[in-house]
């Protein structure tokens, strides 16, 4: 009666009153609607304008490590592939003089396949999860990338896309081996590795200059570098680090890294012939 008697004060208070009394018992059922389980569980409407400024706020709190890895002096003469053993790697470079890639120096005096990565064990635990996975390959018979990075736990593809027989020939110090042919075109498998390690080795005895590098770090706070032979690592807390960059022939170097959020920290590493 006294929900009855409501409503009919309502109606007699003309139009405008009634639709304000409609809209405010709509909205209040649209909150109950909301506010009930689906399946069992409590269905939260997130606003999007407060979505994204979660994100940026998110974003803001972290901050990056960023620089460049030079070779410092005259970079030694490369040394050049000979692959007359095979008829087919010798085919697919045709017309090409195809060079040893474990110190490139590239075009601006900075060097390529420099894996970069927080040493630091703090950073553990802080990476998105499940882990990406990464893919190796093996092209014209030479492994592309030589050098990558992945997280513990993530998986690793391994494929063939060559007209001729390869083996995987991995070699771990902390993860376990495997050896591995792929005669096939377009064979591949998939392996992880759980314990970090830096680097693991991977070869094709076949073929005995095919190299490459798999760097596993138990967080994502890594980067290879390239062409430019720059790098950058984002999302860091804020917080001092030591860094590190590791190539294959040059050893390591490490610096001391201050981070703080919004911004972003300069991290330029320097190698030579001499250490």
């Amino acid at each position: 009666m006294e929900k009855g008697a409501r409503w009919r004060r309502v109606l007699r208070a003309g139009p405008q009153q009634l639709f304000v009394a409609t809209g405010a018992a709509l909205a209040a059922a649209m909150v109950l609607v909301l506010a009930q389980p689906v399946g069992g569980s409590t269905k939260t409407v997130v606003d999007p304008a407060n979505d994204r400024a979660g994100m940026s706020a998110a974003v803001q709190a972290t901050g990056s490590i960023s620089g460049a890895v030079r070779f410092v002096g005259s970079p030694p003469d490369p040394a050049i592939l000979q692959m007359a053993a095979d008829p087919f790697c010798l085919t697919a470079h045709q017309g090409e003089i195809v060079t040893v890639d474990n110190l490139v120096v590239n075009d601006n005096g900075t060097l390529r396949w420099v894996f970069v990565h927080v040493r630091d064990p703090r950073a553990a635990g802080r990476s998105a999860s499940p882990p990406p996975p990464v893919e190796l390959n093996q092209v014209a018979c030479v492994y592309q990338p030589r050098v990558l990075g992945m997280q513990a736990g993530a998986t690793i593809k391994i494929t063939n896309s060559d007209n001729t027989l390869h083996n995987v020939n991995v070699q771990p110090a902390n993860n376990p081996s495997f050896n591995i042919a792929q005669p096939i075109p377009g064979m591949s498998i998939e392996r992880s590795f759980a314990s970090p390690e830096i680097m693991i080795p991977v070869k094709c005895d076949v073929h005995g200059w095919m190299q490459a590098y798999v760097g596993v770090l138990p967080h994502s706070f890594f980067a290879v570098t390239g062409g430019d032979g720059a790098f950058d690592i984002s999302g860091l807390p804020p917080g001092d680090y030591v860094v590190e960059a590791w190539h294959e022939t040059l050893g390591t170097r490490t610096l001391n890294v201050s981070v703080t959020a919004g911004a972003a920290a300069n991290a330029d590493f320097s190698f030579g012939n001499e250490r």
